[in-house]
């Protein structure tokens, strides 16, 4: 019995890809970035291919979209986010047949206001309308593909691109001779830009040692808009201080952020974490709980400076707060918070960070907390 039902999962999915395969469109340009004169129009065109053995059907639409700080897309209906440009566009046809090998050129029009302050942003998508599928038991399967052109519309005299580093963020990786980094970056203008760049770790002789790329996949940040890029960078780096440095190219303007930290093999942040209580939760005064283990070859972290710091996901400081060793076991150290948070923090992404202050250059480490 279960080898007849798996046997029809896999002719289901044989079906599906055969469906898939015999309903393929192909599209270009897939990405428009435009710049055009306040109150003038601008018209092109978007050429689909059926590159598939079958006819279709294609239904052509508009969907809003925005990137949330990790650069995942999120899709809405058009007209409902800030800056659409569902109200400015004009697509022809909307509907149309495709026969297997046939191209069509899409027309889309484009209207931007005189008083347009920043640019605009849609994804027009291509969708094949669903074809049923008999399955073997008689059940049907809907099938669909669609794909999409992103356009960016800006008004040419108004244009303004502007960029910052918020904050650069570093942790061990346990176990390895690699370390993951965060930066946060701010888009202050009024278009999208493509941060490229690259991190690098200078000694104090200001020799680079280890450098990586900050933004492999060229992925956009949205105008008035914070991005978070994450990335990880390996090799075996000797006790002592070094700078972290992140140079950034936007298109318009190359700027740059470092911190300073301190690696030791003596001692290591293993792990890191943050919990966050709100006062409906305890039903007293909300407060935060640190966790954290330090594998530490001596025991003069006792005397060392040791401080929590919460930031906003915008790099505002929250809190600063000196930290103390609740519990000692061998050689690892366990940390607690000292006193209790006093207020309530409100929704949204925050980094917290320990530093452990070796000549004056701190150890550190970092978590996300999300209070929801």
């Amino acid at each position: 019995m279960r080898r007849i039902c798996l046997q029809s999962m896999v002719l289901i999915f044989i079906l599906m890809m055969e469906t898939f395969l015999c309903a393929s469109i192909s599209l270009s340009p897939s990405l428009f970035e435009l710049k055009i004169p306040g109150g003038k129009s601008f018209t092109d065109s978007i050429r689909l291919i059926n590159v598939g053995h079958t006819t279709v059907e294609i239904n052509v639409y508009l969907s809003d979209f925005d990137l949330n700080s990790d650069g995942n897309i999120n899709f809405y209906e058009p007209g409902t986010t800030k800056y659409s440009l569902s109200n400015h566009l004009r697509v022809n046809p909307t509907s149309f047949n495709l026969e297997p090998g046939e191209e069509r050129w899409v027309r889309f029009t484009l209207s931007v206001p005189k008083d347009l302050k920043g640019e605009i942003q849609g994804i027009l998508f291509f969708q094949t309308i669903p074809k049923k599928i008999r399955s073997p038991k008689g059940k049907h399967i809907m099938v669909s593909a669609r794909i999409g052109a992103t356009i960016y519309a800006a008004p040419k005299q108004a244009v303004k691109a502007g960029a910052e580093i918020l904050d650069i963020l570093i942790k061990r990786v346990p176990g390895e001779l690699s370390y993951i980094y965060t930066l946060l970056v701010q888009n202050n203008g009024n278009i999208h830009i493509r941060p490229k760049g690259k991190l690098k770790i200078l000694n104090l002789e200001g020799k680079s040692i280890i450098t990586t790329k900050i933004n492999k996949k060229n992925s956009s940040v949205l105008r008035n808009s914070l991005r978070i890029f994450r990335g990880e960078f390996k090799g075996k780096l000797n006790d002592g201080n070094y700078r972290i440095v992140a140079d950034i190219d936007y298109g318009k303007a190359v700027f740059e952020a470092e911190k300073s930290i301190y690696i030791s093999s003596k001692l290591k942040i293993e792990s890191f974490n943050v919990k966050y209580i709100s006062k409906k939760e305890s039903k007293n005064a909300s407060r935060i709980k640190l966790a954290a283990e330090i594998k530490c070859l001596n025991k003069e972290i006792k005397n060392l400076k040791k401080l929590f710091r919460l930031k906003t996901k915008t790099g505002k400081l929250v809190a600063e707060i000196p930290v103390i060793i609740s519990r000692i076991k061998g050689k690892i150290f366990n940390f607690a918070l000292k006193g209790e948070w006093k207020e309530e923090l409100k929704p949204g992404i925050y980094f917290a960070e320990l530093l452990v202050y070796m000549e004056k250059i701190p150890i550190t480490s970092y978590c996300k907390l999300i209070v929801k």
